[in-house]
């Protein structure tokens, strides 16, 4: 299969229907969120990876778990305070029987001491109520650190990956080593069940993990091919049986015809896995030097892979995040470009994908008191698309927002 040429985009005649939701106030609330909520009934839940006073990072606070209804009311369920608390929670909560799950990238203890962080992360648990307790420290090294991403569970336990640590030589992360992909049980016993090594071997997995047959399909944005700009190397797709055993399907190559930096998880369409890249392409979106603006991917099971569209940035997107597959077709977000931003270039827009590579610009994000960088993936309710921008807002700390299109 061969890659696109260029690209082309569609405005539609009618614009969709958006709404800011909640627009997060800093402070004792929340700031920053970097992952999409989840529903739960007929409220949304999520974090921020900061905000909430908790004694981190100078004034900007350690992060918070939140409860926000449709409409729009906001209770902050849990105020992180790293120490032997998690730190930064940036990945999106998983719920177990109303039951939340979730990691943090720093705290948890001492360990892993970087800056004006310290700690290797946490996987914590929540109760809707905001009773929250600490299922697992990790310590760093050989068993991980900073675990970024969503955990998926999976025959009685939650599979997670750890960005760091390990035993690979890689000194590309804040902490040695290239990441792995762990198992917790219910009790909080945590086992490794694949450590990267980057080189030809995958490094600092991201995104979380897709469940599809037994198995899980992931990306990493480090090792794999060694023809890459990056001397690290530009990403992989993998697949990883529950028994430990590792696929890499594909090593990206970062040049015109190919992606580099798959940051995002794997959305699932017609039996083929779908991801996106937030550099590579065949169009530069860079000022003073080349920077290309990133691209939609389609992968076999059999590791067969084409570029299905390359993002132009200006009124096109830049940078693209996450894909949710609603019906037979895919949406995501991209953190820059489009038109009519109140801040600069471009705030960002919402995306349609046809699995043959054609781009419908659904919604372009307008900045404060709109969202503005959408860097979380979606999900679907009832025809509505829901997810979280970094900045905009009335209050410039972020926003959960709706888009219908």
């Amino acid at each position: 299969m061969q890659p696109p040429i260029g690209a082309s985009e569609t405005i539609p005649l009618h614009p969709a229907l958006e709404r800011v939701v909640h627009s997060f106030a800093g402070g004792n609330d929340g700031a920053d969120p970097n992952a999409a909520p989840i529903l739960i009934g007929r409220d949304l839940y999520g974090t921020t990876a900061l905000g909430g006073n908790g004694g981190c990072r100078f004034v900007h606070g350690c992060g918070i778990a939140y409860k926000v209804s449709l409409l729009g009311q906001e209770r902050v369920l849990h105020v992180f305070t790293s120490g032997t608390d998690g730190e930064a929670p940036t990945a999106a909560l998983t719920d177990l029987g109303g039951v939340l799950f979730g990691t943090t990238v720093y705290g948890g203890g001492s360990g892993c001491k970087s800056g004006h962080v310290k700690g290797c992360g946490t996987v914590f648990e929540l109760t809707p109520k905001g009773k929250e307790h600490v299922q697992s420290r990790l310590p760093g090294g050989a068993k991980g650190a900073n675990p970024d991403s969503q955990l998926t569970f999976f025959n009685g336990a939650l599979y997670g990956e750890a960005a760091a640590g390990g035993t690979g030589k890689c000194y590309y992360a804040q902490t040695p080593g290239c990441g792995l992909i762990f198992k917790i049980t219910p009790s909080g016993n945590v086992s490794i069940l694949y450590a990267f090594k980057g080189g030809k071997d995958a490094g600092t997995p991201s995104g979380g993990l897709l469940l599809y047959n037994g198995n899980f399909y992931g990306t990493t944005t480090a090792g794999g091919s060694s023809r890459c700009y990056f001397s690290y190397g530009c990403g992989t797709v993998f697949k990883m049986t529950p028994s430990g055993t590792e696929t890499i399907l594909h090593r990206f190559k970062g040049s015109w015809n190919d992606g580099a930096l798959p940051a995002s998880g794997l959305a699932m369409l017609n039996g083929n896995l779908y991801g996106t890249t937030i550099s590579g392409g065949n169009h530069n979106c860079g000022l003073t030097y080349y920077l290309p603006c990133g691209s939609v991917f389609e992968v076999t099971l059999s590791g067969e892979e084409r570029i299905i569209y390359n993002f132009q940035g200006g009124a096109d997107g830049q940078s693209p995040n996450g894909l949710i597959a609603v019906g037979d077709e895919l949406y995501g977000t991209t953190a820059s470009g489009g038109r009519g931003c109140a801040q600069g270039p471009g705030c960002g827009i919402l995306f349609k994908m046809t699995p043959s590579g054609e781009e419908t610009i659904v919604y372009q994000f307008k900045g404060a008191p709109d969202a503005s960088g959408p860097d979380s993936g979606l999900i679907e309710v009832r025809g509505t698309l829901f997810g979280t921008s970094g900045g905009g807002g009335s209050n410039g700390n972020g926003t959960v927002y709706a888009v219908t299109p």
